[in-house]
């Protein structure tokens, strides 16, 4: 069996060409950024609602496990328990909105702040646990319908698509969101919770060497995940259902895998780096609004990129399956 040469390796996306090229789109275009900070501005003035008397008294009421006894995991517990004793305090169900794992990047949403320039924000309480789930469930799907929109002006605007933007166009895509967002819940329980809870035992018995399982199990989880990463894209670019936008970004990552992962990892030490840069003001401080902006900036810049090495993987993908195709008779021309 002889071996296909790859397309000229020159021919390749290019990580750097991509990344400069979503940033010039979107200098050419700034009104992309708008949605990511209209997001943040509401979530840091806009209302707040908690689930604190919910969910408060039960973590309150969790006690150390009586087979496990010592020093070291209490305190462990102890710590654990303050900590999402304080994340109650800050959550807020309006954080919704982001729509993760697909939504309109938020830095606010991360930070969950719970005063502002001009005081507190109103807060409100969840009645009930069943309005807390609610809320949530309706938030979301608000904000998978603001993604919708935000995914089709970029995508117009970095690959000049023409395809109509109508309400019948986002509501498709919005469902296609939907299903991809349940098709990677699935896929998290299945993966997740196995590996937490192996996590969580090696923890007890060394924290080192829990540190060292939950390593490797991040780099399993992102080694599963990589496939995915261009599921959107093939969505918004190509107009595929979910399915088929899983099967074709597997596909493509898989016949580019190196490329694809020096990519990604580069988009994930660029926005997670800066947005440590970005939260440096206080949730307090009139300051916060230029890291609001950065980050938009930056994050609709490296959506924008994304979006560009796709295109340039599909073209450098059919390059290749051109390249390996057999030439199909042409017939015999005499008889013409």
């Amino acid at each position: 069996m002889i071996k296909q040469p790859l397309p000229n390796p020159q021919n390749k996306p290019g990580l750097i060409s991509s990344i400069t090229a979503g940033f010039e789109a979107v200098a050419r275009h700034p009104y992309l950024i708008l949605p990511p900070i209209l997001l943040d501005l509401f979530l840091w003035f806009g209302p707040r609602i908690r689930v604190k008397e919910i969910a408060a008294p039960f973590i309150t009421s969790l006690q150390q496990p009586p087979e496990i006894q010592n020093a070291d995991f209490s305190q462990l517990f102890t710590a654990t328990k303050e900590l999402y004793l304080l994340l109650i305090e800050r959550f807020n169900l309006f954080s919704g909105l982001r729509s993760l794992p697909v939504g309109i990047p938020s830095l606010i949403s991360s930070l969950s702040p719970i005063a502002n320039p001009i005081g507190n924000p109103i807060t409100w309480e969840a009645g009930s646990l069943n309005f807390a789930l609610l809320f949530w469930l309706v938030a979301g799907l608000i904000g998978m319908l603001g993604a919708s929109i935000y995914f089709s002006l970029v995508n117009r605007v970095v690959n000049r698509d023409d395809h109509p933007i109508n309400p019948g166009t986002i509501g498709w895509q919005t469902l296609q969101l939907v299903s991809l967002t349940i098709i990677c819940i699935i896929a998290g329980l299945f993966i997740l919770l196995p590996a937490m809870m192996l996590v969580s035992f090696l923890t007890v018995l060394s924290p080192v060497l829990g540190q060292v399982a939950m390593f490797a199990a991040g780099l399993f989880i992102l080694s599963l995940l990589v496939p995915l990463l261009f599921a959107p894209q093939g969505i918004y670019m190509q107009h595929l259902t979910a399915n088929h936008a899983i099967v074709a970004s597997s596909r493509l990552t898989r016949l580019n895998r190196p490329s694809v992962s020096l990519f990604f990892l580069a988009m994930v030490i660029l926005s997670q780096g800066l947005a440590m840069l970005w939260q440096v003001p206080d949730e307090n401080s009139w300051f916060l609004l230029v890291g609001i902006a950065g980050h938009a900036l930056v994050s609709t810049s490296l959506l924008a990129s994304i979006f560009i090495f796709y295109r340039e993987n599909i073209k450098w993908a059919q390059a290749y399956i051109n390249q390996i195709r057999p030439i199909a008779p042409t017939g015999n021309q005499g008889n013409s």
